[in-house]
């Protein structure tokens, strides 16, 4: 009964502290703590990188031993991990979590807060990782641990009937809410291990997951149950100003008022995840109530010092306390945090309060950086963070995994908050990879075109070289031999003949030579040379050559300016360059 009315207190207190600042301006932050982050955004990569690995391998941890409350943790430790590379686009833990999920696949005794954990797992996994062969059955797994998880789920039909399959007694079709009024149906309900109990835990992850499936999938099935337990979590869990534990849905009554950061935190993240997608139900009533629940959150005495801001859920509070009960509610802080940053992210509070919540999820970042984090004597190279974030009477000196989960939790909230990533520094491992094909591609694009140019330039200077230059003189040749079915008379007199009626411009005398005829273009020695042959001027076949596209390099090579004519020569009628080569198609990236 103590704790019942210092817990209303306090809310009442928090209440006259919001219904008195009219401008939402906190002055309770006024001697806050670093409430901002100046760590640039790579080194909080690398900061959270470290700490994962260093939790990874304890992500199977309980399932040899036959400790239940280390199956969520595991959970946790994959979720935080999968949620680090796609918020931070890469690939680091990818094949662990893959082979560790696909494990897990296999098994299956899960309590209904587990199955809802290891659902958001992975989806967050089919979400990191699209392209992995794995991806779809990760979905098919998230969403047979929806439908598993539904059994437990109060629909309109169910409290209408006041009962539930697998539930050993009835409950109530309607309750007053708890903030009064007329009766509401009690239907989003999520039960608690079959009982008539709803928690704050399990249906603020309820909605997470339903409203995170319908993101992925666009499917009216997830997005309905959404928002009916959104309806009773506001009218039955929460007065507007925090989330209370548990609820008795037979007898209409809170069972326990408690209030713990991990039921607030679970709830904004359930409201962020429904109204991410669903923006055009977002009204200034909407941001009005999570405004108000955030702030109040925050400001919550119970868990936030006033002085620093730094919030103690679950610090020690005696000298060489046991870690125990810090260590169950070690990433409860962090829930809450990461529930603020998704309202950030959607927009769903309003400037003054968006700007509290930056300054809290600084505030305790920098706590635990600072405060909670300590070294262990046998590795002392490696920082090890405790579950007390305010860093008092904490004392350790062995590596507390709970501890450190909570900071990895907090640490991948905290890529989002503070200096944003610079070009130069990009660590993404994606961009990486297509960067080395994009530039593997450019560099053979970059050879093919390089030696089609210098082909095609080769190509034109000999054309240049024949066609062009008046000053080219005693261009001789070596004589060309064709037999006469190479080479026919018929068609050799038909060329000679054109030749004939042809205009010439002689080309200029070299010294010590003289130019040669137009005269002499053949030399007709029929009886002398070999038998069926005829001596061919090899400038005349090449203007031939040239009048029929053919190739002009090996007749160039081959002068030897040894006799021969000195003609200067023209391209056949109707010949233009690089006619006959057509350009190279523009390669494709794919």
């Amino acid at each position: 009964m103590l704790v019942t009315s210092l817990t209303r207190f306090s809310l009442a207190l928090v209440a006259f502290f919001l219904a008195h600042t009219v401008a939402q301006s906190f002055p309770q932050t006024k001697g806050w703590q670093d409430p901002s982050i100046s760590l640039s955004y790579e080194d909080r990569v690398s900061l959270a990188e470290t700490s994962l690995d260093l939790t990874f391998g304890h992500v199977a941890l309980g399932f040899g031993n036959g400790q239940t409350r280390d199956i969520p943790f595991s959970a946790a430790i994959l979720y935080a991990s999968s949620e680090f590379d796609r918020r931070s686009r890469q690939f680091m833990f990818r094949d662990r979590i893959i082979a560790n999920l696909t494990e897990f696949q296999q098994k299956g005794n899960f309590t209904s807060i587990t199955r809802l954990l290891f659902g958001l797992a992975y989806l967050s996994a089919y979400q990191a990782y699209p392209a992995s062969p794995q991806a779809n059955g990760f979905l098919s797994t998230a969403e047979m641990l929806w439908t598993t998880s539904q059994r437990s789920f109060v629909t309109q039909a169910a409290a209408t009937d006041g009962s539930l399959s697998g539930l050993v007694r009835t409950f109530n079709p309607t309750c007053v809410p708890l903030s009064g009024g007329s009766p509401t149906s009690t239907a989003g309900a999520v039960s608690v291990n079959e009982t008539v109990r709803a928690d704050g835990e399990t249906v603020g992850l309820w909605i997470t997951l339903s409203a995170q499936l319908h993101n992925a999938t666009n499917k009216a099935t997830y997005l309905d149950p959404a928002a009916t337990s959104i309806n009773f979590a506001k009218s039955f869990l929460s007065n507007g100003t925090t989330v209370f534990d548990t609820y008795n849905f037979s007898s209409c009554s809170l069972t326990n008022e408690s209030i713990y950061t991990r039921n607030g935190g679970y709830f904004l993240k359930g409201l962020s995840a429904y109204y991410s997608r669903n923006t055009s139900a977002i009204t200034s009533e909407v941001t009005e109530y999570v405004s108000e629940l955030a702030a109040s959150l925050i400001l919550y005495p119970g868990w936030t010092q006033s002085d620093s801001g730094i919030n103690i859920e679950g610090a020690f509070t005696t000298q060489g306390e046991d870690s125990t009960n810090a260590d169950y509610v070690a990433d409860w802080k962090a829930i809450l945090v990461e529930g603020l940053y998704q309202c950030l992210e959607t927009s769903l509070l309003n400037t003054s309060v968006s700007d509290l919540a930056q300054q809290y999820i600084s505030v305790q970042y920098n706590a635990v950086r600072n405060l909670a984090s300590f070294q262990n004597s046998q590795t002392p190279s490696i920082q090890y963070y405790g579950p007390s974030w305010n860093g008092s009477l904490s004392n350790l000196t062995n590596p507390d995994w709970y501890g450190q989960q909570a900071a990895n939790e907090l640490f991948v909230t905290a890529l989002g908050i503070g200096p944003v990533a610079t070009h130069s520094q990009n660590r993404t491992r994606t961009g990486a990879i297509v960067g080395g094909v994009v530039g593997g591609v450019a560099l053979v694009v970059g050879v093919f075109l390089a030696v089609f140019f210098w082909r095609r330039r080769k190509r034109t200077s000999a054309v240049d070289l024949i066609e062009d230059s008046p000053h080219r003189t005693n261009f001789g040749a070596e004589p060309f031999v064709a037999t006469e079915e190479e080479y026919p008379l018929s068609e050799r007199d038909r060329g000679l003949s054109k030749r004939r009626h042809t205009p010439r411009v002689p080309a200029p005398s070299s010294e010590g030579g003289s130019a040669t005829s137009e005269r002499g273009l053949v030399e007709q020695s029929r009886d002398g040379g070999s038998e069926g042959l005829v001596p061919v001027d090899a400038s005349a076949l090449q203007r031939l050559l040239l009048s029929v596209g053919g190739a002009l390099s090996d007749l160039q090579h081959r002068g030897s300016g040894e006799g021969g004519s000195s003609i200067a020569h023209e391209p056949p009628p109707n010949y233009e360059e690089g006619e006959t080569h057509q350009s190279s198609p523009e390669p494709r990236i794919v």
